[in-house]
């Protein structure tokens, strides 16, 4: 949730003066083009995925039954979902009300 916020708010942090870790990890100064945005966003959605396979590979070490099908959900579908709307503004908070619905 941190690096897509951060993703999201690249520009306005950017044009603000406001921290934000992807223009520290990629010394912006400055609201970014196409380019470099689509630069940031591959760096985001690497990092996303790597973090996926991570966590579902433990969550196949573990015994859980109980839970098992909503942490297998949030994992392989909410996870992936989250990253894969990360070419535009990820979520605006009146869609994440209507989708929690």
């Amino acid at each position: 949730v941190y690096l897509t916020d951060a993703f999201d708010d690249l520009d306005d942090d950017l044009a603000d003066g406001t921290y934000n870790p992807l223009a520290e990890k990629f010394r912006l100064k400055t609201p970014v083009d196409g380019e470099v945005r689509g630069k940031v966003r591959d760096y985001v959605q690497s990092v996303l995925c790597a973090d996926e396979a991570v966590i579902g590979g433990a969550l196949e070490l573990l015994e859980v039954h109980r839970l098992r099908p909503v942490l297998e959900n949030l994992i392989y579908y909410g996870l992936p979902a989250v990253r894969k709307r990360l070419p535009r503004r990820a979520f605006k908070q009146e869609d994440r009300y209507e989708r929690a619905i």
